[in-house]
């Protein structure tokens, strides 16, 4: 929100981000007077404007706001005796936040500044950066106040760099030809990974842009992924539009990512800020609220700070067109939830009064009352302790050797022993009801997560067994589907939440993007630009919804499709080595804190004074381990990006070997006016 008043503070000026308005206020009769719709008329009923900071001219006549989602200054007529008229918008920089005024001069901060660095030449090289928000660097810009007929222009350049314009957003459904509605496509599962660039996966795949010596987790790896990277279409060209989790999971659910979250995520990333305010919840809090447990274990209904239970209270990043399952929900569409928004609880080192999450389940319930009713509660969370998919059991079955388990060995009232197999046991449920799969839901979200990896932890699967235990699950739930009813109606697709994890030759945010189906055109190779909002446009368009706000609207889909389901050969999942599977860190130690139920917190290695965490040198396996057990891997994020990338890397690539550059970050489009000094 930014607030502004006249120079008789006779008019209140309030830019509300949430609804894309500027409201006038009568200070007198301290009454709204006016309220101003600063979207492009052709984008009015789309969210994703986002006023923040304005600024008036010196006459008076005229107001200008910096909207940060569309990297624009609006240009507002305040004194027409009509009312105020929206005149314009002019080109700012990356989410410009707020505009000052002097004479015929703009003056416009862009917070994520304008221009995109080269690996080996940003500010930081050589040095480590912490997280990845550090790339970027704010810019201010001085901007020329434009005159009407120049106004008209920079309007249009605006419009065109946003993509609001007829030409894109008439064209609604590229895909309604194979979509729900034609009979084509009306299941979608959407699976949610973690962390992970294209290089670090795919960068040895000879047909796509990547480098081998980023290549962490190659095919020996993830055999799966490259499989369906070769079967179906490889993605070289796609990139995660958050930067961390907080960010990343508001875009890979809402196509956008509101004020709150773009304003609050660099600082709560700090280590300074508060618990974690995405993902439904807000500050650790679970926003729909449930009469659950404490922190004493008590029944909140019982605690006096809880009279009534634990109400529900607002997601302050949730964004004006919501998320993708109300949207399904607003369209009569089915949907499922597996581990998506679950929250994860606190410790008692959180400082915060949060419910144990749910009564009947410990530490699980969706974070919104949106989720409620519609979500697997018996689906593991994010835990490092517990695996994806079969094979850890498998194997100790198999081979009666139980070192093949992890920490947590089964979860939940079917006693599941990983992930995949609680959806599998409710998915076989619902074609049990139905044979013909008409109870499948149209939408499912699933979050498989042990691709984040805990690093070094002495005693815990290495970072290689928990990628391809990771790799597995995907090969098994694309396999239970492939062989199902309902593969012929089918889409899957798979990205990671942000690419904080691992180098790119490219860029920081490059990551990997999976569509799987039988309508997908064999071995299609696709080097266009394509990003979170280009997966989320091509959900909705497979099963015929509306976009949510201006980003999906004005998003391309991801190509490659065929106009019938030719490749549909059942796949068939490729069993991890036994080798990588049984691989653990160093010798057995007490661990930080993995669990979500663990309430220690990580205790700090001795290092030298003034030595930061992330900057050590980390030259021997114990100082690996050090490392490791300094993080705390019991929430996403929560372990420092730089210096667990580092421990994964030399962990894999040897001691020795030193992890490249970080990379540039993708620079904004826009066009830059004035870059004088003088």
């Amino acid at each position: 929100m930014g607030l502004l008043l006249n120079k008789t503070q006779s008019r209140l000026f309030v830019a509300n981000a949430h609804s894309d308005t500027i409201s006038v206020i009568d200070t007198a009769a301290d009454k709204v007077i006016h309220t101003i719709l600063v979207r492009p008329q052709v984008a009015k009923d789309l969210a994703g404007a986002t006023p923040l900071g304005l600024a008036l001219s010196p006459s008076e006549k005229f107001l200008y706001a910096a909207l940060g989602d569309m990297n624009a200054i609006a240009v507002i007529d305040i004194a027409d005796s009509a009312g105020p008229e929206l005149e314009g918008y002019i080109p700012a920089g990356w989410y410009p936040t707020a505009v000052a005024v002097a004479g015929q001069t703009l003056l416009v901060t862009n917070a994520k500044g304008d221009a995109a660095r080269i690996p080996h030449n940003f500010s930081g090289a050589g040095k480590s950066v912490g997280s990845p928000l550090t790339l970027y660097d704010g810019s201010l810009w001085r901007l020329p106040v434009p005159g009407k007929a120049d106004l008209k222009k920079l309007t249009e350049t605006c419009l065109e760099n946003a993509r609001l314009t007829p030409m894109y957003l008439n064209n609604q459904n590229p895909l309604k030809a194979i979509s729900k509605q034609a009979g084509g496509i009306e299941h979608v599962i959407y699976i949610v990974k973690e962390n992970r660039t294209y290089d670090h996966v795919l960068g040895d795949l000879p047909q796509g842009n990547g480098d081998p010596e980023r290549c962490v987790f190659p095919r020996a790896v993830t055999p799966n992924l490259h499989a369906l990277a070769e079967r179906f279409i490889l993605l070289d060209n796609f990139y995660d539009s958050g930067e961390v989790s907080g960010d990343g999971w508001t875009w890979s659910t809402q196509a956008h990512a509101n004020q709150y979250t773009i304003r609050n995520v660099p600082y709560q990333y700090s280590g300074r800020g508060r618990v974690f305010d995405y993902e439904g919840d807000n500050n650790g809090y679970p926003t729909g609220g449930f009469p659950a447990k404490g922190l004493d274990g008590k029944p909140l209904s019982d605690d006096p700070r809880f009279k009534d239970g634990a109400k529900p209270i607002r997601d302050v990043a949730a964004s004006p067109g919501g998320h993708l399952w109300d949207l399904a929900r607003a369209n009569n569409l089915t949907y499922r939830n597996y581990g998506f928004f679950v929250g994860s609880g606190s410790k008692k080192g959180d400082k915060v009064v949060i419910p144990d999450n749910y009564p009947n389940s410990t530490g699980l319930q969706p974070g919104g009352r949106d989720l409620a009713g519609v979500t697997n509660i018996d689906f593991r969370r994010f835990d490092m302790n517990y695996p994806d998919s079969d094979a850890p059991s498998r194997y100790a079955a198999e081979k009666s050797d139980p070192s093949y388990l992890w920490p947590t060995k089964a979860f939940g009232q079917s006693v599941a022993p990983s992930r995949f197999s609680e959806w599998k046991r409710e998915f076989d449920l619902m074609l049990a009801k139905d044979p013909t799969g008409a109870a499948v839901p149209n939408l499912m979200t699933v979050r498989f997560c042990t691709d984040h990896t805990a690093g070094a932890n002495p005693g815990h699967p290495t970072p290689r067994c928990m990628v391809a235990d990771n790799d597995y699950a995907v090969g098994q739930l694309v396999e239970a589907v492939s062989k199902s009813p309902i593969w012929k109606k089918c889409a899957i697709v798979i990205i990671e939440d942000d690419a904080q994890n691992g180098p790119d030759h490219v860029d920081a945010h490059r990551s990997i993007c999976f569509v799987v189906s039988p309508w997908m055109k064999r071995a299609a190779v696709d080097h266009s630009f394509q990003n979170t909002v280009s997966a989320i446009r091509t959900i909705e368009c497979l099963l015929g919804l509306p976009p949510m706000c201006q980003y999906d609207a004005a998003s391309g889909v991801i190509g490659g499709w065929d106009d019938a389901p030719r490749n549909d050969e059942p796949f068939v999942a490729i069993a991890p080595s036994h080798d990588i599977m049984k691989e653990r860190n160093g010798k057995k130690n007490t661990p930080s804190p993995i669990s979500p139920e663990q309430p220690a917190a990580p205790k700090p290695a001795t290092r030298p004074a003034g030595e930061k965490a992330e900057d050590r040198p980390l030259t021997t396996q114990d100082e690996l381990a050090a490392a490791s057990l300094e993080m705390d891997f019991s929430v996403a994020d929560r372990a420092p990006a730089d210096l667990l990338n580092r421990v994964i890397w030399k962990t894999i690539k040897g001691l020795d070997a030193e992890m490249p550059p970080t990379p540039k970050v993708i620079a904004a489009q826009g066009q830059k006016i004035d870059d004088d000094d003088d």
